[in-house]
């Protein structure tokens, strides 16, 4: 088994999801078990990918931060400029 490695999900179709490479290539991978029946996969998730005898499968998954409950999202646009 190889090292699991980080990728962006841009799509999901089924149990298939389309994720993206630190390169910017854009290929398809298997969802396991696991992930379908504990997880919810959604666009802008980062995925868990490991290859495994020679397919890639999607293992876990970090949901996307949401900036919406963050302090930049409670605080004006005005009060986060410079004085100079």
């Amino acid at each position: 088994m190889s090292k699991p490695f980080k990728q962006i999900v841009k799509n999901v179709q089924g149990s298939v999801a389309l994720v993206e490479s630190a390169k910017g290539n854009i290929y398809p991978v298997v969802i396991s078990d696991y992930v379908r029946l504990k997880k919810t996969v959604k666009v802008g998730d980062t995925g868990i990918v490991r290859r495994t005898n020679g397919k890639y499968y999607l293992i876990d998954v970090e949901p996307k931060i949401d900036e919406t409950d963050s302090y930049l999202a409670e605080v004006p646009l005005e009060e986060l400029g410079y004085d100079y």
